[in-house]
């Protein structure tokens, strides 16, 4: 890609990770508000802070360069993982499609599959938790 496409494709994915990381957040508030624990919350308010700080950083200092393009989808990808790991609610998984949205705007092959490698593998471990802790749940067709 060359440097106008590299800024292009960052003014895309940047403004998408951050707009979700703050959905996610307030998400998050509110679950605090609603009397949820806070352990796990507390937990990933501060890994999705650090994924914006790394999106930010690297939208700022290097969104010219492909360094900039691994570093606001690594800020993307960090915040889908800080929830599968962390979070309890069976619709994690929608997070992971911010993921793949953003891979692709840098049309670069190895990103994508990146990418799609740290959703499939987040959500794995996430069912596997849902499973382990009798909260996975499966849809009947009655």
């Amino acid at each position: 890609m060359t440097r106008e496409q590299y800024i292009r494709s960052n003014k895309v994915a940047y403004p998408l990770i951050m707009l979700t990381c703050g959905i996610v957040i307030l998400t998050l508030l509110g679950a605090i508000t609603q009397g949820a624990g806070s352990g796990n919350i507390i937990k990933q308010i501060v890994g999705i802070v650090i994924a914006m700080i790394i999106a930010t950083v690297s939208f700022i200092i290097r969104k010219d360069k492909k360094i900039g393009m691994i570093g606001v989808a690594f800020g993307g990808a960090l915040m889908y993982f800080v929830v599968c790991f962390l979070n309890n609610s069976a619709y994690v998984f929608m997070y992971g499609f911010i993921v793949l949205f953003i891979c692709i705007t840098y049309l670069n092959m190895r990103l994508i599959i990146w990418g799609n490698s740290f959703i499939v593998i987040g959500f794995i471990i996430h069912t596997l938790r849902m499973f382990k802790s009798g909260t996975f749940i499966t849809m009947s067709l009655h």
